[in-house]
């Protein structure tokens, strides 16, 4: 979702100023992504509820997905970086997924992909 897409869903996100980058060494000790929501929050200095408002959730569904039993979705992601203030949900992917590249595993959908493949050239 970028800048205008904000703007038109939820007006109240686009008055806020653009997301900031956390420092390497909090990226890094994130075990999890559930790490890196609570911190984001934690940074935040603001409680779940009002996060929750910014996002346009409730704070329920924010405690779900902040213990990991809901996904943070590619939608909710910049709603909940700009609500927050941090992009450090972000930057736990990207060094994720740049840790899974540099070991040889692949993304899920790049998995998925590979054995499909096998069929649709039988066909």
């Amino acid at each position: 979702m970028n800048r205008s897409e904000i703007q038109t869903e939820l007006p109240l996100l686009a008055l806020l100023p653009a997301p900031a980058k956390a420092d390497g060494k909090t990226v890094r000790m994130c075990d999890t992504e559930q790490d890196a929501i609570a911190v984001s929050i934690r940074l935040s200095g603001l409680d779940q509820v009002v996060v929750a408002g910014r996002m346009g959730i409730s704070e329920t569904y924010l405690s779900l997905i902040k213990k990991g039993d809901r996904p943070l979705t590619e939608k909710l992601l910049p709603r909940f970086c700009t609500a927050t203030g941090w992009d450090l949900v972000k930057q736990y992917r990207a060094m994720h997924s740049a840790m899974r590249m540099a070991e040889g595993y692949s993304r899920e959908a790049d998995r998925l992909a590979l054995i499909a493949s096998y069929t649709r050239r039988a066909a």
